[in-house]
């Protein structure tokens, strides 16, 4: 059963925060990918529509007038009009582009996402070591604490990396889905060169948006689980939940959680998801944590919990 915290009872550490450093310096890796991308497919896809785009007037010009050119392609189920058309054209050079920047983002993903992690583990460990120093009116180094990569860890280290590789990597094929609709809209509708680059600036929005909230989500995620192992490795069992308050919205059983005590083991159960989460976990979510020091001593991880 939660519980509100009671100062007088329990000695507690400063809650724990994401690093803003290490989002900006992700977002910034992010962005330049997404920059790349947009100024290639700004030069390569517009100079290819607008060389196509005399052919989808004419299209157009000759179907107004000549309804049994329609009736023609149907019958010939393609082989008369499809085969060297301007929409065939067009899914060809968007495809040759996706197939480039695919590759660009499968080989950028695994060391962007391995820096982003290592430099997680670092904010994590000196934010634990930093909370439980003041708690305990120490300095971080005299602590004792020989941090190292335990089993534990490592299985979360593995984890994040994986899920942010998977997500850089999606950045491109979610976009090219998108783009395809749009450029497949403009052969039909005859769209003008300037149109079609607002309507290629307004997917780069989206996507910069994307970006940014993968940065922001995954920090937050990173953070909570990979200061939860350090503080169970040093005997920390519970913490208190901290609402930040930060966002433009915020969850109503998160105000309502801000002050409670919970097991790190367990987290707070949420009504409005029918679970147990952990600050920071849901989308979105800017909640973080103090830890709850148990006593003075602050026991080193055992060796055989070391990964070699």
């Amino acid at each position: 059963m939660s519980r509100r915290f009671d100062v007088r009872k329990a000695r507690v550490g400063r809650p724990i925060r994401p690093n803003a450093g290490i989002e900006r310096a992700y977002r910034a890796r992010l962005m330049a990918l997404i920059d790349d991308m947009y100024a290639s497919l700004h030069w390569w896809l517009l100079a290819e529509y607008k060389r196509q785009l005399p052919r989808i007037r004419e299209y157009d010009r000759a179907q107004d007038g000549r309804p049994w050119i329609v009736r023609a392609v149907r019958r010939m189920g393609g082989r008369m009009g499809f085969d060297a058309s301007p929409a065939v054209d067009m899914r060809r050079a968007l495809r040759r582009r996706y197939r480039q920047w695919q590759r660009t983002f499968d080989d950028r993903a695994g060391n962007i996402a391995s820096w982003f992690v290592d430099q997680s583990v670092r904010a994590a460990t000196a934010s634990v070591s930093g909370s439980v120093a003041k708690a305990v009116g120490a300095k971080s180094a005299s602590l004792g604490v020989e941090w190292q990569m335990t089993r534990a860890m490592n299985n979360a280290v593995q984890s994040i990396v994986a899920e942010n590789v998977a997500l850089i990597k999606s950045l491109p094929t979610h976009d090219f889905l998108e783009l395809e609709g749009l450029f497949m809209r403009a052969v039909r509708t005859g769209y003008d060169a300037g149109r079609l680059t607002e309507e290629l600036e307004r997917r780069y929005d989206i996507t910069t948006d994307r970006a940014r909230f993968i940065c922001r989500d995954q920090l937050a995620k990173a953070t909570e689980s990979l200061t939860r192992v350090r503080m169970q490795e040093i005997g920390i069992e519970e913490a208190v939940w901290v609402h930040t308050g930060v966002g433009r919205t915020f969850r109503g059983t998160h105000v309502h959680m801000n002050g409670q005590r919970f097991r790190l083991d367990k987290g707070m159960f949420d009504s409005a998801v029918g679970r147990y989460v952990q600050p920071g976990e849901l989308p979105n979510c800017h909640c973080t944590k103090a830890p709850v020091i148990p006593g003075m001593a602050a026991p080193t991880v055992p060796d055989k919990e070391v990964v070699a």
